[in-house]
């Protein structure tokens, strides 16, 4: 969150694609807010950013993903 809005740099080599990414994407808004939600509310999106960023290369380019509680 901190590196899209230009807060902090970005530690992880890897994200550096994403980031700039979400940056070209975000200039196409006449308006926008990016609003932080813990890990621990947003579970599903944050086991899918660990599962691209690990395996991106590896990954089809659409799968499927069960989630079960």
């Amino acid at each position: 969150m901190d590196q899209v809005r230009g807060d902090c740099g970005i530690k992880n080599k890897s994200l550096v694609k994403y980031h700039a990414k979400a940056t070209t994407l975000a200039k196409t808004f006449a308006h926008i807010i990016f609003e932080h939600i813990p890990r621990i509310e947003n579970e599903e999106a944050d086991l899918l950013s660990k599962l691209s960023t690990t395996y991106f290369d590896e990954l089809p380019k659409e799968f499927f993903v069960e989630i079960r509680e």
